[in-house]
């Protein structure tokens, strides 16, 4: 018993003869009435009480009748909401993106694309860059707008830009000079979030230099928030500064070698939605 045999069945039902049934079905009499008899041999039972001109339904043609109404209706349910659900996947573009770059350049290339794709849906995901590489493995993401430094296994890393750190103080803070040494940086109460800490010790020793940190956190927003209350100067990547308000001053480091590789992670077994790739083409040229 399939469910073209039901739908045969219903609408020999529904008609009231096989003749009526084989017109509704654009198929011929003697292939419909073979595909009920099969299905009463199947059923061991008799689905019809056959007359001259019109058929009636047995009890357990009734039965049946009931059931097959409901299953070709769950079928037509599933048909409709996996097509609409495959349109949605085609139209949705799941992103991760860390919170240093989640008000950047990408913001601004997202509203674009949704400009040109009205139907588009974005589903950003932002967090630190750990647990955006979880979520890259886990497969919760496909892709994922991040920085380096960070060690990835099985990940495909495109680099889209590279870019130095800066430090972010108040004019109270920073000299008036367009950069700051290191040495000077080492002077002064420091903050930044956690994954600098390592790259920066290395900095400041190299040259015999022991750095004082007010505050290690995990965030670029948090890092600004506690620059701005005048407890330090920030030390964070460049591209970051699209989020320092005015109030705030920015100085490059002089002599420093850190360098940030803005990259497109992928994992290169998820599926993408075309506007996904779309997506992905517009980053690697514009960024």
């Amino acid at each position: 018993m399939d469910l073209k045999q039901l739908q045969y069945f219903k609408t020999i039902v529904e008609e009231g003869s096989i003749s009526a049934a084989a017109d509704k079905l654009f198929m011929s009499q003697p292939p419909l009435s073979s595909q009920m008899q099969l299905l009463e041999k199947e059923l061991g039972c008799r689905l019809f009480n056959r007359g001259p001109r019109h058929i009636d339904v047995t009890p357990a043609g009734e039965t049946l009748y009931n059931y097959a109404c409901h299953l070709l209706s769950l079928s037509d349910q599933a048909k409709k909401a996996t097509m609409k659900s495959n349109e949605q996947f085609s139209h949705t573009i799941k992103f991760g993106v860390v919170s240093s770059l989640a008000s950047s350049n990408a913001t601004l290339l997202v509203s674009n694309f949704i400009k040109e794709h009205p139907d588009a849906r974005f589903d950003l995901v932002e967090s630190d860059t750990y647990n955006l590489l979880k979520k890259l493995n886990h497969g919760d993401i496909p892709v994922a707008f991040m920085r380096t430094p960070f060690t990835a296994r099985g990940i495909d890393c495109t680099i889209l830009a590279t870019e130095e750190l800066v430090a972010v103080g108040t004019p109270e803070i920073l000299p008036a000079e367009s950069t700051i040494t290191l040495k000077k940086l080492a002077s002064l109460p420091l903050i930044t979030y956690r994954r600098w800490k390592g790259p920066l010790d290395v900095e400041f020793s190299n040259r015999g230099l022991t750095p004082h940190y007010s505050c290690i956190n995990g965030d670029a927003r948090t890092t600004i928030a506690l620059v701005e209350s005048g407890i330090g100067v920030g030390i964070m990547p460049e591209s970051a500064l699209h989020a320092v308000p005015d109030s705030l001053l920015s100085r490059r480091i002089r002599g420093c070698t850190i360098r940030s590789d803005i990259v497109l992670a992928q994992n290169p077994g998820a599926m993408l939605s075309e506007y996904t790739k779309e997506f992905i083409e517009l980053l690697r040229s514009k960024i």
